[in-house]
Formats: C-alpha cells, structure tokens, sequence
C-alpha cells in the first residue's frame, strides 16, 4: 500500500514538475520574433519566417523544468521531458504557429533546468505567465 502510494504521488509530482516548463522556452523570446516580423515590414495575417530570420534568433528556444525533489531516474525524466515536447509543440502550433515555425527553423532548441521542489516550480510558472509566456503542467 505505501509503496503504491509513493508511485502514485512521484507520478503526480512528475508530471507536475515537468509541466510547468513546458512552454516557458517557447516564448521566453517572444519580443524576438515580434522584432522580425516589424523589420520585414509584414502584415499579421501573411507573417512568413525565412531561413535568416531564425538563423538570427539563437533566443528561441523549448525550455522544460524538472523538480529535483522528486529524485526521478534519468529514463523516468527523460520520458517525461518528451512528453511535455509533444505536449508544448501542439500547444504552440494552436496559439501561434509562426513562433513554432521560427522554433523550428532555428534549429528546435530545447533546454532541461531543474528547480528543488513544488514551490520553487509554481513561483517560476506564475513569473514566466506574468511574462506572457505559455506554461503547463505535466
């Protein structure tokens, strides 16, 4: 019973900690792209990105957020870390598919950091969301 308990509450805390990072990386940047599109004069409806514009914008990047408390394996994190991937890449594809092309073309940066416990990741969760920046949990 005890050891389930403890399976389902490291799952919870997991998926949790992996979640709330899952877009921060997305649109850490976001201003970046904003200043691309400005320069080359585009209306919003035709926004199109070309090879120089996300050569130009090494800020664009995936960024996910482990907590550390959690003391997951390295497969176990791996695992969650793609599935906040998958979870991220559809979540901008929705919001702003533009942002997601100039990701992808400039090369699909991602970044893992870890945080020490709950607290420390739901007070980063809530600053990059004060920042306009999207967030989720696993």
């Amino acid at each position: 019973m005890y050891s389930q308990l403890m399976t389902s509450n490291f799952s919870m805390g997991a998926i949790t900690g992996l979640g709330v990072g899952i877009c921060i990386g997305f649109f850490l940047r976001r201003a970046v792209f904003r200043t691309l599109i400005s320069k080359s004069n585009l209306q919003a409806e035709s926004k199109e990105i070309s090879l120089d514009d996300a050569a130009a914008s090494d800020e664009c990047k995936l960024v996910l957020v482990v907590r550390n408390d959690l003391k997951m394996g390295k497969g176990k994190a791996a695992a969650q870390c793609s599935h906040a991937s998958v979870m991220a890449y559809r979540q901008v594809g929705k919001k702003d598919p533009n942002l997601l092309k100039l990701w992808y073309l400039s090369g699909q940066r991602k970044v893992v950091l870890k945080v020490e416990d709950e607290s420390t990741l739901l007070k980063l969760k809530k600053d990059a969301a004060q920042a306009g920046l999207l967030t989720s949990i696993v």
